[in-house]
């Protein structure tokens, strides 16, 4: 079984250069590529628009 955080530079820890601490459940490699997901499930809805996000607010 392959870590998905394997690709992580061990070194780092949990800061990255600028010192500022990055949160492993919200790494890119945690989701599903949109596009599959949708075409996989036409079968169940149809897709009227679809939407991108403009922006990220995190506290």
């Amino acid at each position: 079984m392959v870590c998905v955080f394997s690709r992580l530079n061990p070194y780092l820890g949990n800061k990255l250069k600028g010192g500022e601490l990055f949160d492993l459940s919200e790494s890119p490699l945690a989701y599903k590529n949109i596009d599959e997901v949708i075409e996989a499930e036409l079968d169940l809805f149809k897709p009227l628009v679809k939407l991108r996000p403009q922006g990220v607010v995190k506290r």
